[in-house]
């Protein structure tokens, strides 16, 4: 039996049980699914794939929008509601907000804010994501190894990385 304990690790299990809000989520079944397409990627390009998602159009239009004097969007506020809803829809951001933003939309100031603080957000939780997929990853190979870990070993260095970037992570989620 699959159950999230100490001597039976399903690492799904242990992140539905800690974290209900995402688990099951567009975004989560995201990431499972560019994990099991990362075939030869390195963890980094791995992850480099699921930050980016399908909001590259989105990312380049807020990093455009905050060089100086350029604010404009091509196609204005409707365009950017236009590719805001994919996110939405993958962040599961109720209906009610989506349509006050689609009627308030006139102006495209507010519109880029809101898409910075959901790209801000969608990427904290990836984090997030991706530190306990390699927690899981790394506590797996543990229970392979015969002897202890011990302090000094590489595995046990790369547990504290991971642990503490862990921890950070879900700060940062925390107060997105």
């Amino acid at each position: 039996a699959n159950t999230a304990s100490a001597t039976s690790l399903d690492g799904q299990q242990v992140v539905a049980g800690a974290y209900g809000e995402w688990f099951g989520s567009p975004l989560h079944a995201a990431y499972i699914r560019s994990i099991q397409q990362a075939r030869g990627e390195t963890p980094k390009e791995m992850l480099m794939k699921v930050l980016q998602g399908d909001h590259a159009e989105l990312r380049s239009t807020v990093e455009a929008s905050e060089a100086p004097g350029d604010s404009l969007v091509e196609g204005g506020p409707e365009q950017l509601v236009e590719m805001l809803e994919p996110l939405w829809l993958e962040l599961e951001v109720p209906e009610e907000c989506r349509r006050a933003k689609r009627h308030s939309s006139s102006e495209l100031e507010p519109l880029l804010t809101h898409a910075r603080e959901l790209l801000a957000l969608r990427d904290a939780t990836v984090l997030v994501m991706n530190g306990l997929h390699e927690h899981e990853r790394l506590v797996a190979q543990v229970q392979e190894q015969a002897e202890p870990l011990e302090g000094e070993s590489p595995l046990a260095r790369q547990f504290q990385r991971i642990d503490g970037a862990l921890v950070r992570f879900i700060a940062t989620w925390g107060r997105q």
